[in-house]
């Protein structure tokens, strides 16, 4: 009994604390920077500049996709809300 409670006031990450969750380091040892178009993250993680890093990371992700956006998903009306301004749009010329 007395094992749970010293494991119940243990102290543990602190949610709700400013800053990353994960680090610098953990962050680029989890991107697999072979890959085709990543030699500029590369090149930038293996000089541990950051900012450079992030940039060529972003101008890879922006270009490795085909599929353009007319707009964001987050400013779009949600289907039921799109569903009924149609109608009403529809009814409004009758």
């Amino acid at each position: 009994m007395l094992c749970a409670a010293l494991e119940a006031t243990k102290p543990g990450p602190d949610l709700n604390a400013a800053g990353p969750v994960t680090t610098d380091d953990q962050m680029l040892a989890a991107l697999n920077l072979d890959g085709d178009g990543l030699q500029k993250v590369k090149v930038a993680a293996t000089v541990r500049d950051l900012a450079a890093v992030k940039e060529a990371y972003l101008d890879f992700r922006r270009r490795s996709s085909a599929v353009k956006w007319r707009g964001m998903p987050a400013d779009q009306p949600a289907p039921a809300l799109r569903r009924i301004s149609t109608a009403l749009r529809a009814n409004a010329f009758r």
